[in-house]
């Protein structure tokens, strides 16, 4: 099964969601809470009380894991708690901060005005 659909997938639905509005009820981050070994850093988001389905194929679920692996880099394992466990270890988790780091990046460009089709500025010489 490979990874690389639902990564792309993911990012569609991503900037679809990041450049369209998104309700104020949206805007709270899920509750988690780290466990950090001598060798290891476990994230562990509790989905219990959520009404989204707890998975990366839900823009709410999706955007607020990747917010809270912005605040929360470098761990070894992400698992979502709900009535069973999810979770991402290796490739999976490294795919998911790097889809994080995407996110950081396009946030910054959302208050950026929108080029017309064709545009009639001046091109600018450094």
């Amino acid at each position: 099964m490979s990874i690389m659909p639902k990564l792309q997938d993911a990012i569609s639905a991503l900037s679809q969601g990041r450049f369209s509005g998104q309700d104020k009820e949206e805007e709270e981050t899920c509750p988690y809470r780290i466990k950090q070994t001598k060798n290891r850093k476990t994230i562990t988001i509790n989905c219990r009380e959520c009404d989204s389905d707890s998975s990366l194929n839900d823009a709410h679920c999706r955007k607020n894991i990747l917010e809270i692996l912005q605040k929360e880099v470098h761990a070894d394992c992400l698992v979502l708690s709900r009535l069973y466990e999810r979770d991402y270890e290796g490739e999976a988790l490294s795919l998911l901060y790097t889809l994080a780091g995407f996110n950081g990046i396009i946030t910054a460009y959302e208050s950026a005005e929108k080029v017309p089709k064709t545009c009639t500025l001046p091109e600018k010489k450094l």
